[in-house]
């Protein structure tokens, strides 16, 4: 992989490079309100139709789950506000932000060892369940993954690119320092 002649890597912003999973958790919950703006921001000038109402459903869906899992999370069982589907971006990124910003607040209160406390909840189908807040938190970053790829469908479908909003591009988006700020514990 390497030349005689290696040309120096370009200069880049220091990004973050957390030591413990927390850290770890902390960097994914950054990555993706990043990348959930992303496909809101694609949304918003998408024209009035099929394809925007199914991309503003999928994200109502995800906000909402969001919002269920942070109350579970912290003890709270009720399954909140559903979001309407046909909110326009902007009012959906805002609840995302709030949530995003809680789960952050969260974190970093927690030690490392709080990652295997478990989460009792009651299931939307009415079952009890007790599961690590390391799975939990696992589930809704994949939960967001999951939504954000059909909303890049829904994108195509409406005749638009979707933004790319894989790991390595936030990754790349650190280092160029337009992703915002990142702070992680180590």
């Amino acid at each position: 992989m390497s030349s005689s002649r290696s040309t120096p890597p370009p200069k880049s912003r220091k990004v973050p490079a957390p030591t413990s999973l927390l850290g770890h958790f902390q960097l994914l919950f950054h990555y993706d309100f990043w990348a959930t703006r992303l496909m809101l921001d694609a949304l918003a000038p998408l024209p009035p139709g099929t394809q925007r109402l199914r991309g503003t459903v999928l994200a109502a869906h995800l906000v909402w789950a969001n919002e269920v899992w942070y109350g579970r999370v912290r003890g709270h069982n009720k399954a909140g506000t559903k979001v309407p589907g046909d909110a326009e971006p902007s009012e959906l990124m805002q609840r995302y932000a709030d949530t995003n910003r809680r789960w952050h607040e969260l974190l970093a209160l927690l030690a490392t060892q709080a990652l295997a406390t478990p989460v009792h909840y009651t299931a939307t189908e009415g079952t009890t369940h007790a599961t690590p807040l390391r799975d939990v938190l696992t589930h809704v970053l994949h939960h967001g993954s999951h939504h954000r790829a059909q909303m890049a469908s829904a994108i195509r479908a409406a005749g638009a690119t979707p933004p790319a909003s894989d790991y390595i591009f936030f990754h790349r988006a650190l280092e160029e320092g337009s992703a915002g700020p990142v702070q992680v514990a180590e």
